[in-house]
């Protein structure tokens, strides 16, 4: 028997423009004091730039790298001086970000669609400290908004209103090629690009064609498909009789006794052989997997990513 997840909740009608601008306005203040220090140096180690910049030659000192040493200056001004770098960043960090109808579900108080927004909340933020430019692209069954990489203040919070305001109005079906197809229009010589979704859709699971599409991206650039799970998808609530229904592929709902701890156990076992197959799939297109869950707080989660990533740089442009 083929189980399907629990029907999301109806979304309610999205909120006044002002108060779209509202909460992004909260959660860009809320991000900012979220990534700061453990947060920020794990991205910044995670997804190095593209090289390194001289910036100085200073006085040596006890414990400095001798394979530093300035021998010019050093020669030149009779004392040891050791050459200084610092990072040439030119990250481009490019989030695409689904809002289907089946990120509406929200079974812990968030949908997967608002707990993605603000994941790309925090990268934002984070990518900002390391002076690193931010893109958005927003999907469902077709590309619904962009809003093309670049830096400052400003700009992050465009992204952050434009994540928000979509959020709210998760719809229709999951089309992630057109969304891969302008990334790759968008990306740069060095990018991170990030795919919050729950990677379902009307077709195959997981679509081939998406797993082609992010292996193309993966050969020349960081990708990240980050999976974002709520919590009925993993373990099936012991609610008693139950209709289900899926948000993308139209059918008859299925009508289940959760009640059953037999039915429960075939639905968690499902589940995870679900999440595992993903992982693999992901895996063999270059792309690095993490999985989310809506009912917990993004950050350690997404520290301990950072910190067993390797940092790799990417060379040469699409």
């Amino acid at each position: 028997m083929r189980w399907r997840r629990p029907r999301p909740r109806k979304p309610e009608s999205a909120p006044a423009p002002e108060e779209l601008l509202r909460e992004a306005r909260r959660l860009r203040l809320r991000a900012r004091r979220e990534v700061s220090g453990e947060f920020a140096g794990a991205w910044a180690s995670a997804f190095r730039g593209s090289g390194m910049d001289f910036e100085e030659s200073r006085p040596y000192h006890p414990g400095d790298d001798v394979r530093q040493m300035d021998w010019n200056a050093t020669a030149r001004l009779r004392e040891p001086f050791v050459k200084r770098f610092r990072e040439e960043r030119g990250v481009l960090l490019l989030l695409l970000l689904d809002v289907s109808g089946s990120m509406g579900l929200g079974s812990a108080g968030t949908t997967k669609a608002l707990a993605g927004a603000r994941v790309c909340a925090l990268l934002a933020a984070a990518a900002s400290r390391t002076r690193d430019r931010v893109g958005l692209v927003v999907f469902d069954s077709g590309v619904r908004g962009v809003v093309p990489p670049a830096g400052g203040d400003a700009h992050v919070f465009r992204v952050l209103r434009t994540a928000v305001a979509e959020a709210h109005r998760p719809a229709g079906g999951t089309a992630l090629v057109p969304a891969l197809r302008v990334a790759r229009r968008l990306v740069g010589r060095h990018s991170v690009v990030f795919i919050l979704s729950d990677f379902r859709g009307p077709a195959a699971d997981p679509d081939p064609a998406w797993l082609a599409g992010i292996g193309s991206l993966a050969r020349r650039h960081d990708v990240v498909a980050a999976a974002l799970l709520d919590p009925a998808e993993c373990e099936l609530p012991a609610v008693g009789p139950a209709r289900f229904e899926d948000a993308e592929r139209p059918g008859a709902p299925l009508a289940a006794d959760a009640g059953s701890a037999r039915i429960r156990a075939r639905f968690r076992a499902a589940a995870l052989e679900r999440r595992r197959a993903l992982a693999r799939a992901l895996e063999g297109t270059g792309a690095d997997p993490l999985f989310l869950r809506t009912s917990d707080p993004p950050i350690p989660a997404l520290v301990r990513f950072f910190r067993r990533r390797p940092a790799r740089v990417r060379e040469g442009a699409p």
